[in-house]
């Protein structure tokens, strides 16, 4: 007598897509020859080139975006070329300050809208729910009865082809191999991530059978 256990899944379904990978940057237009650039916070730039400047600021290109830098954290030989102006760079903050209260306010005002409109939404949906409970409770119990229906069909589905492949193919290298008794037990289907309509379906089969020299075994897959 032997056994053996293995494990078996089936996909049923529809649908299949693939991601396209995600564009890299080149890195052009930067010098190869360029040192890297270290700011005194202890970030780094391997690559990099200024493209902007205020009174108190740099914008630093980099491989895959841009940054907004204090002059304070560049190295020495950099402030001597991008130098600071303490009476604009006050200015400049004061101006900062002004459009960052100005943007403060206007998402102030945003959100209050917004949660208005979501009180309003959700008060009406509450209203429209209480006219309409009977016929949505009766809407959810038939979307749960086509689900458990769908499940129940794909169940038979992959039942009826596990029992045909463990009774017909499974025992293909055995020579004369008849299978006496065969118990399939499946778990419950699981929706594939990423494919809509196809499911998965595994278990455990076992399995005893009959093979031409008159030698009994049996086996569990």
């Amino acid at each position: 007598m032997r056994t053996r256990v293995a494990l078996f899944a089936l996909l049923l379904g529809t649908g299949l897509f693939a991601a396209e990978p995600a564009p890299q940057d080149s890195g052009a237009g930067f010098d190869p020859d360029q040192k890297p650039l270290t700011l005194s916070s202890g970030r780094a730039f391997s690559k990099w080139q200024i493209i902007a400047e205020t009174a108190s600021t740099v914008t630093i290109r980099y491989p895959g975006g841009a940054a907004k830098v204090d002059k304070k954290l560049l190295p020495e030989n950099l402030q001597a070329v991008y130098k600071i102006d303490p009476a604009a760079g006050a200015a400049e903050a004061k101006a900062d300050a002004e459009q960052k209260a100005i943007y403060d306010a206007q998402v102030r005002a945003t959100e209050e809208k917004q949660k208005e409109e979501h009180d309003a939404m959700v008060a009406s949906v509450a209203a429209k729910s209480q006219q309409d409970s009977k016929a949505q409770k009766a809407a959810v119990e038939s979307d749960r009865r086509a689900h458990a229906e769908q499940i129940a069909s794909i169940k038979k589905e992959a039942k009826k082809y596990a029992d045909h492949y463990f009774r017909y193919d499974y025992l293909g290298g055995v020579s004369g191999a008849i299978v006496e008794r065969l118990d399939v037990d499946l778990r419950e289907p699981k929706e594939v991530s990423g494919w809509p309509g196809r499911y998965a379906v595994d278990g455990k089969a076992s399995l005893e059978y009959f093979a031409s020299a008159g030698f009994s075994f049996q086996k569990s897959a």
